[in-house]
């Protein structure tokens, strides 16, 4: 029996899990409210999307956000996520 699948899993997943979180954290703190505020969009276009590879992504989302990027806040992001997403869900099935 062969395990060649596995190989590099895991570094898929934790990247989709990093990736998942920076992204919930941008929703919350700029869109979550008002998804088409223009000036937001503007600003994500402009302060991290112009910029292609030329950056780091970790100093970019940072400054973006104004804060650190840690395991910490990425974890937080994370289950605030989920926290939002378990609301919606049970708002729903009150229906």
């Amino acid at each position: 029996m062969r395990f060649g699948h596995l190989v590099g899993y895991g570094a898929k997943y934790y990247s989709y899990l990093m990736s998942r979180a920076v992204a919930s954290w941008i929703w919350q703190e700029y869109f979550q409210d008002d998804p088409f505020n223009s000036t937001n969009g503007q600003r994500y276009r402009h302060e991290v999307l112009a910029h292609g590879g030329g950056i780091p992504a970790k100093e970019l989302v940072s400054q973006f956000l104004g804060k650190n990027i840690t395991p910490d806040t990425l974890t937080q992001a994370l289950i605030t996520d989920l926290d939002n997403n378990q609301q919606k869900l049970d708002r729903y099935l009150k229906k």
